[in-house]
């Protein structure tokens, strides 16, 4: 679903879940934890949102974008967060090939993320996926 279109207590969530997650872990980067400018993020006309919940309750998203990067069209994952109770189950696998088949659908060239070095476990997931 496109970000403008999300309704308000998916987007509160978003926020939430975003802040519970990585608010330590921006703060520990050059980025610095800046709420006003990640709801800011959030909410721009070119965020897309993969959503996933379980028993009418959100439990894990993934904000991306249709991007150019270094002259290729990409999908760029911006985020990905789960709620703890669902990690290690396979919804992230599910949630990044869900975007491999997007961008492929969209003719992307490849889907392009960040990880912050201050998060091991996301460094372990990606590197475990390939």
């Amino acid at each position: 679903m496109r970000g403008k279109d999300a309704q308000a207590e998916c987007i509160s969530w978003i926020f939430d879940i975003m802040e519970r997650n990585m608010k330590s872990m921006y703060e520990q980067s050059d980025w610095g934890w800046d709420p006003i400018a990640k709801q800011n993020e959030l909410t721009e006309p070119e965020a897309w949102y993969l959503v996933a919940s379980s028993n009418n309750k959100f439990v894990g998203f993934s904000h991306f974008r249709f991007d150019i990067d270094h002259r290729e069209e990409v999908l760029y994952c911006y985020e990905i967060q789960l709620e703890s109770t669902v990690r290690r189950k396979g919804l992230g696998h599910f949630i990044m090939s869900a975007l491999e088949s997007i961008a492929s659908e969209y003719k992307m060239h490849k889907v392009v993320l960040t990880a912050l070095k201050h998060n091991p476990s996301a460094m372990q997931f990606f590197c475990s996926i390939g």
